[in-house]
Order: C-alpha cells, then sequence, then structure tokens
C-alpha cells in the first residue's frame, strides 16, 4: 500500500519541474521520506543523487529517511551505510 503513495509524489515533483517550481531540500526530504515508509531504499537512493546533482547538501532528516527506508527493507548493512 505505501508503495503506491511514492508514485504521486514522483509526479507532483514532475509537475513542479514543469511549472518551474525549483525544489528544495524540504522537497527532496519529502520525496525521499516516502520511499522511506514504502520501504524503498534504492529509489530513496536514487531521489538523494538526483538531489545531489541539483547541487543540495542532504540534511539529518534525509538521511534518517534514507536510514529508516533501509529499516523497512530489512537491509540493516545500507542503513549502517547512511548512519
Amino acid at each position: 500500500a505505501e508503495r503506491r503513495r511514492v508514485r504521486p509524489a514522483e509526479a507532483t515533483m514532475k509537475r513542479m519541474q514543469m511549472l518551474a517550481v525549483e525544489p528544495d531540500v524540504i522537497t527532496y526530504g519529502a520525496l525521499i521520506g516516502a520511499c522511506a515508509r514504502a520501504g524503498d531504499p534504492d529509489r530513496g537512493e536514487q531521489w538523494l543523487q538526483r538531489m545531489s546533482e541539483a547541487g543540495f547538501s542532504p540534511n539529518a532528516v534525509v538521511y534518517r529517511s534514507l536510514i529508516a527506508a533501509c529499516a523497512e527493507a530489512k537491509r540493516p548493512e545500507r542503513a549502517e551505510h547512511w548512519f
């Protein structure tokens, strides 16, 4: 069920960009948080990469979301990487 919530968040990001509304750290953090709730650390890491490419540095909330995504996916080795 939670995985379905990532797609609308990604669609919102796409609409923002189409409207020339630039995402910021909070926007990326919310999207990575949606990936965390879905237990999809790979997707969260992809968004972290895009965030970095856009020139933003992750904050503690973003890292916490990635760690939570790894924990939800039962991937402690990845969680430790982000810790």
